[in-house]
């Protein structure tokens, strides 16, 4: 998928726009719902890729992937520092 192409290449506006142009006639999808997740995740925008991995979870919920993204969003996510 071009999307993934240009995450891996760092063009994360470009593979955005791919895939919510997608998403925008396959909203359910929750392979692309991934990849616009993981997308805004490399893009350090955790809140909403925390909201495409719950979305995921609630559409897919034995799928593990789903719900290691959602954990790793809450890890990132976190105001905890080791002291």
């Amino acid at each position: 998928m071009q999307a993934e192409k240009l995450r891996l290449a760092g063009e994360l506006d470009g593979a955005l726009k791919i895939i919510s142009d997608y998403l925008n006639d396959h909203f359910e999808n929750v392979p692309a719902l991934v990849m616009a997740g993981n997308i805004l995740a490399d893009a350090k925008r955790m809140g909403l890729a925390h909201a495409i991995f719950r979305l995921c979870t609630k559409l897919r919920p034995e799928s593990a992937m789903c719900w290691s993204n959602l954990g790793f969003c809450y890890q990132e996510g976190s105001d905890d520092k080791e002291g």
